[in-house]
C-alpha cells in the first residue's frame, strides 16, 4: 500500500470515513468478496476530488454503489474503492421534480417521491440500488424504466469537467447507457414525475413490494435476478427449459427455486468462483447470458477487470483477480 497516496487522499476526505483493508463482503448483498486497500465513503464533492487525484496520480480506483449487483474476487480490488453511499445521498423534492445524489437508494427517492405524492417512480421502490446506479443501467421493473423519468444526469468526465446532460443525449436502453462505454461518472439526476393521490400510490407500491416478495428469495443474499432477459425468451419458460434450478459449486449451493436467482441461503463462507461458475454453467444450457455477460470459461482467466461498478439489480459488473 502507498502512504503517499493515502496521506494524499486524507487531505480530501476526513480519517473517519478512510478504511484500509475494508471486507467488500460488507458492502455486497452477495455477502462476498476480499479486501478493498483503500475504501472511502465520501460526499459527492469529495468523491470529484478524490477520482481528479486518482486520474492525476494513476491510482486505480473503482466506483460502487450499493452493491447490489457487484461480485467481487476473493483477491478483493487494489487502489481505492469510492462508495457513493449514506454521504452522497441527498435527495430534494421541488413541486413535481426531484433531484437525486447518486449514492441515494431508489427506495429513499421513492418514499420521498410518496411524501410528495408524485407518481411514476413506484416500479423502482424495490428495486435494491442507488439512483446512480439505476441510471448507469436504466434499471427497470414491472413495466417501468429509468428513461420513463429521467430528465437529465450530472456526471463527471473523462477530462474532469461536471456536466449535465438531457437524457436524449445518455442513450438508455435495455439495461445500458452511454455511461458504460464512456467511463463518465453519474454524480447526480434530476427526475421528472406526476402529481397523484398518495394512496393510490402508495398501493400500487404495495401491490409491486407483494410480487417480489412472492416470487424472490429476498431472504437471501444475492443480486437480484442474475441473467437478462433475451428476445422473446422470459424467466418462467427459461425455467422450465433446463435443470440449472438445482445447480451448485462447491460451497455455494447456488440457483434455487428460480434460475434467475443465484444466491447464498446461509451466512457463512461462499467465493466468487462458485457464483461465477454456476452463472457459466446457467449460460451454456440455456444460451443467456449472466449479468457479468461472460460464461465460466472466459471470467476465470487470470486478469483484472476494472470498470465503473454500479449498486444496481441488473447492472451485472464483476471485478475479478
Amino acid at each position: 500500500m502507498r502512504e503517499d497516496w493515502i496521506e494524499a487522499i486524507k487531505t480530501i476526505v476526513d480519517e473517519s470515513r478512510i478504511r484500509l483493508q475494508e471486507p467488500m463482503s460488507r458492502h455486497t448483498t452477495f455477502r462476498i468478496g476480499g479486501m478493498a486497500e483503500i475504501f472511502l465513503m465520501p460526499t459527492i464533492k469529495e468523491a470529484v476530488d478524490v477520482i481528479t487525484l486518482c486520474r492525476a496520480k494513476k491510482i486505480p480506483y473503482t466506483i460502487i454503489g450499493n452493491g447490489s449487483n457487484l461480485l467481487v474476487g476473493d483477491k478483493g480490488i487494489p487502489g481505492v474503492v469510492i462508495e457513493f453511499g449514506a454521504n452522497a445521498s441527498s435527495v430534494e423534492v421541488k413541486e413535481n421534480m426531484i433531484h437525486a445524489e447518486a449514492g441515494a437508494l431508489l427506495s429513499k427517492v421513492a418514499h420521498k417521491a410518496l411524501e410528495a405524492s408524485l407518481g411514476g417512480m413506484e416500479f423502482a421502490a424495490g428495486i435494491p440500488g442507488s439512483i446512480g446506479g439505476a441510471v448507469v443501467m436504466n434499471a427497470g421493473a414491472y413495466g417501468g424504466e429509468m428513461k420513463d423519468i429521467l430528465v437529465s444526469a450530472d456526471l463527471l468526465t473523462k477530462d474532469g469537467e461536471v456536466v449535465e446532460v438531457p437524457v436524449e443525449e445518455i442513450s438508455l436502453s435495455y439495461r445500458h447507457s452511454r455511461v458504460m462505454e464512456t467511463g463518465e461518472v453519474v454524480l447526480g439526476v434530476t427526475l421528472k414525475l406526476v402529481s397523484g393521490e398518495k394512496e393510490k400510490i402508495e398501493a400500487v407500491m404495495q401491490e409491486l413490494r407483494q410480487k417480489r416478495q412472492e416470487k424472490q428469495p429476498l431472504e437471501f443474499p444475492s443480486a437480484g435476478s442474475t441473467f437478462k432477459r433475451t428476445g422473446r425468451l422470459f424467466c418462467r419458460k427459461a425455467d422450465y427449459g433446463c435443470r440449472v434450478k438445482r445447480l451448485s459449486c462447491g460451497r455455494c449451493p447456488g440457483i434455487r427455486e428460480t434460475l434467475w436467482f443465484c444466491y447464498k441461503p446461509w451466512a457463512g463462507n461462499c467465493s466468487r468462483s462458485g457464483r461465477v461458475d454456476a452463472q457459466g454453467a446457467g449460460k451454456s444450457r440455456t444460451g443467456v447470458s449472466g449479468k457479468t455477460g461472460a460464461g465460466s470459461k472466459k471470467v476465470r482467466r487470470i486478469f483484472m477487470k476494472l470498470v465503473i461498478l454500479t449498486g444496481m439489480s441488473g447492472a451485472g459488473k464483476e471485478y475479478s483477480t
